[in-house]
């Protein structure tokens, strides 16, 4: 149980003091459904996993119009979002959502005692934490190519100019050729840091699908 409450003690970090007063309140107004083992959820369209049927531009405004109500509940900022950018910003809220969801059960289940947890109540919290796993192996490939990329061109070129245009450039292509379009980029920024080394790319964050484009 103390390892268990623990692990999503650090999960959360320092989410639930900021936002979690906001749970009681979102879990009122919520219409989105979030169960991942519902048969017919690419088909719900109030499901997070909801599939969009192609060509049908009906379904994807009456979608984009259920997102942007959800996000704003979550109080997610739109400016200048597509659908993609705020569904995967939602569905970031809604990971976080269950963990605190969990949390409250598991210092409930401590505070009345309570030592250790069967399987059957925790299977809940494994399989969303391996979904959760695979994401972040995803994103640590990610940033260890990205970081080794930038090093090797840091080696030819050590000026702060030059890494700003290679980060840009690496933005850039993951805007409008990976998560977006030429036509229509996506909102993904490229996060770094400068510290007494130089400049350092920060621990990139690409949720969900995503991962395989």
């Amino acid at each position: 149980m103390s390892a268990l409450l623990s692990d999503l003690e650090k999960e959360l970090g320092n989410y639930y003091e900021k936002y979690g007063w906001q749970y009681d309140d979102v879990k009122k107004k919520t219409r989105i459904a979030t169960d991942h083992m519902v048969a017919n959820k690419e088909s719900d369209i109030t499901h997070i996993d909801y599939v969009i049927p192609p060509d049908d531009n009906e379904k994807q405004k009456q979608y984009a119009q259920f997102v942007s109500w959800e996000c704003y509940i979550q109080g997610i900022p739109l400016l200048g979002s597509n659908l993609e950018d705020s569904h995967a910003a939602l569905r970031c809220c809604i990971t976080m959502e269950n963990y605190i969801k969990f949390l409250l059960q598991v210092k409930e289940w401590n505070s009345n005692g309570r030592t250790t947890v069967p399987l059957v109540e925790v299977i809940e919290i494994l399989i969303p934490c391996i979904l959760h796993l695979e994401n972040r192996a995803d994103d640590k490939t990610i940033t260890s190519i990205l970081r080794y990329a930038f090093n090797k061109f840091m080696a030819t070129c050590s000026t702060e100019a030059g890494a700003r245009t290679f980060l840009n450039m690496i933005q850039d292509v993951f805007q409008k050729h990976i998560l977006g379009a030429v036509e229509s980029p996506s909102q993904w920024k490229l996060r770094w840091s400068k510290g007494q080394d130089g400049i350092v790319i920060d621990s990139v964050q690409v949720r969900n699908k995503k991962h395989g484009k």
